[in-house]
């Protein structure tokens, strides 16, 4: 009974956050600050979204890569800016967008689908898709972040192993003043879907 309570308060709050997400976003766009921006395709920084992982040869996952630089693009840009991840399936592994960035109101569009790697050594911390110190930012579209959950939560025991591996949440928002999540899906969770923390 008190975990369905729980598990009834949990929801209620996500969809409290999400409709305020989804009023910033809203009061953004009408702004004009998404329409507007000078936008930094994923796939011309090399990401590839046929729906494999594919390493460089330093390793690094060459959508980690693309991704980040994309987002060094519009996170530096003077202007509005966005970084865009057509469709497509971009398997990734961890990546962090860090700022602070000049651009106050950094964008990342998703149209198509992010799949998590199920490779957990390529998850130094417990986040999937991990903004840190970036006011501002909105991830925004009508894409979907795959966390392929179901494969891993068999495998994970941490109600009997206090050595677990501790699985990645997919997307978190870590030392930043506001930030907007609006119309994403997100699916099979490798643990939690979202988590904001000031």
């Amino acid at each position: 009974m008190a975990l369905q309570r729980r598990r009834e308060f949990i929801k209620a709050a996500l969809l409290i956050c999400l409709a305020l997400f989804v009023h910033e976003a809203q009061a953004r766009a009408s702004r004009g600050l998404v329409q507007r921006a000078v936008v930094y395709d994923v796939r011309k920084y090399g990401a590839m979204g046929d729906g494999k992982l594919v390493v460089n040869e330093d390793g690094d996952p060459v959508n980690n890569v693309a991704f980040v630089r994309a987002w060094r693009g519009a996170c530096d840009s003077d202007g509005p800016a966005k970084v865009v991840i057509p469709r497509g399936r971009f398997v990734i592994s961890q990546v962090l967008f860090a700022g602070p960035c000049r651009n106050p109101n950094p964008v990342i569009e998703l149209q198509g689908t992010v799949v998590a790697s199920k490779d957990f050594s390529q998850y130094t911390s417990p986040e999937w898709f991990l903004f840190e110190r970036v006011d501002g930012v909105s991830v925004i579209g009508l894409g979907t972040f795959e966390g392929q959950g179901k494969v891993n939560w068999k495998s994970i025991d941490c109600k009997h192993n206090a050595n677990c591996i501790h699985l990645p949440k997919t997307l978190k928002i870590r030392g930043a003043a506001k930030g907007v999540a609006n119309t994403i899906q997100a699916i099979g969770a490798i643990r939690t879907h979202f988590k904001v923390q000031g």
